[in-house]
């Protein structure tokens, strides 16, 4: 069996009236042992900190000042409790919003001492442990569908044989904006001075929300004079554009409230009709009554 090591040789002081207060009669023994000391997100592990603090009959009042193990092993048995090695997915991920991922927690110490029932594990508050994995050394549970679009909470948690409990708690997000892949017209000339212009657009999770999308033409919002739809939106001008450069901005937005800003340009080009002066030659005489002889 693994024994963890304490820490670095840090003096540690623990006033009496502490441990009363805990329900504890005594001070400190020899060492307070962090058994697990994880910061959240680095490294993809879940938050917490644990400690395991062991006592003996000291005089009333005191406060005993005792250096943490320093590198001396602590006895595992039978009052330690396994420690996280591997938390799934890793504290801060984001996934896509449709993803099924494996969700869990690795305990890296020899969890003999805990009995199956003694695992739990929860998402978002709901407990999944009669349909998670469990083993000797960790529990894992993996969505038959995707989650709800956004932020989750998992918690987990573990009791050894002695009756100590050690839990953890960590973070992950689904999530996927929406797409917005066909635009037109598209860095492109037209002729035409009220051309149509459309955005395609899909999303991968909760949905498009017609009511959020907006539209801009040359910085002016024309989301009311629009068509929109759950897969796409359509405008055309009332009046003629501009001769030059127009630039139009579709924002999407699904129903978790992820959005994506679409922004293109195009061109308009007028083209100038024809005019002749009726000094040019080659002109044709004016209409007349008259025939010619």
């Amino acid at each position: 069996m693994r024994r963890p090591h304490c820490g670095s040789g840090k003096l540690v002081r623990v006033p009496i009236f502490l441990l009363a207060f805990l329900g504890l009669t005594g001070s400190v023994a020899a060492v307070t042992c962090p058994i697990a000391t994880v910061a959240s997100g680095r490294d993809g592990q879940p938050t917490g900190t644990l400690s395991l603090v062991r006592t003996t009959p000291a005089a009333a009042g005191r406060s005993d000042v005792l250096p943490d193990a320093g590198g001396v092993p602590c006895d595992p048995q039978p009052d330690q409790v396994p420690t996280a090695s591997d938390a799934a997915p890793a504290h801060g991920t984001v996934l896509a919003a449709d993803a099924l991922p494996k969700i869990g927690v690795v305990f890296p110490l020899d969890a003999s001492g805990a009995k199956e029932a003694s695992k739990r594990l929860s998402i978002d508050g709901v407990d999944v442990t009669s349909t998670a994995t469990l083993s000797a050394d960790g529990i894992s549970y993996r969505p038959r569908t995707p989650l709800v679009e956004g932020d989750h909470t998992v918690d987990a948690s573990i009791t050894n044989a002695a009756g100590q409990i050690s839990s953890w708690s960590w973070t992950f997000t689904t999530r996927s904006p929406p797409d917005v892949p066909d635009v037109a017209p598209f860095n492109t000339a037209t002729t035409r001075l009220r051309p149509t212009i459309r955005a395609k657009y899909s999303d991968l999770g909760a949905g498009i929300d017609p009511a959020r999308t907006r539209v801009t033409l040359n910085g002016a919002d024309v989301t009311s004079q629009s068509t929109i739809t759950d897969s796409g939106v359509v405008f055309s001008p009332a009046t003629d554009l501009e001769a030059g450069t127009q630039t139009v901005s579709v924002t999407a937005v699904d129903r978790a409230g992820n959005a994506t800003t679409r922004a293109w340009k195009f061109s308009v080009v007028r083209i100038p009709a024809p005019r002749m002066a009726s000094g040019d030659r080659g002109l044709l005489p004016p209409p007349t009554s008259k025939v010619p002889k």
